[in-house]
């Protein structure tokens, strides 16, 4: 994809598919704003143990996976600003044949639009391969929420998880896609 210039016009980054080249830069990305995006929401013990190289074998290990795709939102100055990653669904109680697995976009991207053309690739993606319906979840007290509802997510439930023994609560949206 050309260099897009984001809804809010601030600035102008280029959105394309990822490269196992840049999963260094996406594992930045996801460290970082995990850190900043789930204080106070995952113990702190778990954010501070993230580790770069099990991201970075974890990400190398899905992005391999069959029917999983990434594309990266790049910043010409800064790298890899803002990332999703998506593929088959995971949870098929939500009746959803697709799946947003990760969508994460450095604090200094947020609230630029760089979110939404990530999203937007991602639900065009799913179109191409004639997907009709997606989902994602999020946890339940994310202040990011609002953006999948700005977005046209429609919240379908909410549902405990477990995340390295300790429970969490997460909500489901979904998007039902027009060919």
């Amino acid at each position: 994809m050309p260099a897009s210039k984001t809804p809010a016009g601030e600035i102008a980054v280029r959105v394309r598919e990822a490269t196992l080249s840049d999963i260094p830069g996406i594992v930045r990305v996801n460290i970082a704003t995990w850190r900043d995006a789930y204080k106070g929401l995952i113990p702190d013990g778990i954010l501070d143990a993230l580790s770069r190289e099990e991201r970075e074998k974890a990400f190398c290990a899905l992005l391999s996976e069959d029917g999983v795709f990434s594309y990266i939102a790049e910043d010409a100055s800064r790298g890899v600003a803002g990332f999703v990653v998506a593929g088959p669904a995971r949870f098929r109680e939500f009746n959803h044949e697709g799946e947003v697995y990760s969508l994460y976009v450095e604090k200094e991207f947020q609230r630029r639009g760089v979110g939404a053309l990530l999203l937007g690739a991602a639900l065009n993606k799913f179109r191409e391969k004639n997907v009709g319906s997606v989902c994602l979840m999020v946890l339940e007290g994310s202040r990011f929420r609002r953006f999948y509802e700005k977005n046209a997510g429609e919240m379908l439930c909410s549902k405990s998880i477990e995340l390295q023994g300790v429970p969490l609560r997460v909500v489901a949206y979904g998007w039902e896609l027009q060919p």
